[in-house]
């Protein structure tokens, strides 16, 4: 197979089985998700401070990356994967949850600030640049009463996991058009949803 440029899918997410079903954990199982389907196995990587799985998706090269180091600082995860994979900024995709979002409902964007979100936030300063794409998934914006903190640390409720379990496929999907062919197809397919979701 003829050398092609790295693509880079990163999940954020907090290690651990205490972390384990969490809202804040949704891009550890957006990627799990997705690597399932192409066969990928995660392997620990001492190097990258991760979980690391690597494939060919599309006829392109795919490097899918967990990083084992607690939200806050996951960008010291990501620097050193970009670092040494030489993957170009507009080959990276970050997934992550977002509670600005309806649970059920993601929005991909080329570029853009962390929108508060302590992973992004982290991520913008190790790698000195907003020009990479991300996904967000929506998790639901907390209860009045619940602190935010709480509230994406905690488990999703029976109701809303079934609409997780909905939504992942389809996400798989997304992640498999970027790679295929882009971040504007790409976006075009992740905010169609739920409207072409049996696609």
């Amino acid at each position: 197979m003829r050398e092609t440029e790295k693509h880079l899918i990163v999940g954020l997410g907090n290690p651990g089985e205490k972390y384990k079903n969490t809202r804040h954990n949704v891009g550890f199982e957006a990627v799990d998700f997705f690597a399932n389907q192409h066969s990928l196995i995660f392997r620990e990587s001492m190097r990258f401070h991760g979980s690391l799985a690597q494939g060919c998706i599309q006829d392109k090269q795919v490097i899918l990356l967990k990083p084992m180091t607690f939200m806050n600082i996951s960008g010291e995860s990501i620097k050193s994967c970009v670092e040494y994979f030489s993957i170009a900024q507009e080959k990276i995709l970050v997934v992550c949850d977002d509670v600005t979002i309806a649970l059920g409902k993601m929005r991909m964007r080329m570029k853009g600030s962390s929108g508060g979100h302590n992973g992004l936030k982290s991520v913008l300063s190790s790698l000195t640049t907003e020009e990479f794409a991300r996904l967000r998934i929506g998790v639901d914006f907390p209860p009045l009463e619940e602190d935010l903190s709480d509230y994406v640390l905690g488990n999703f409720t029976k109701e809303q996991q079934k609409i997780l379990e909905e939504l992942l496929p389809f996400t798989a999907l997304v992640l498999t058009e970027w790679v295929a062919k882009g971040i504007a197809p790409s976006m075009q397919l992740a905010h169609s949803y739920p409207d072409c979701k049996n696609r």
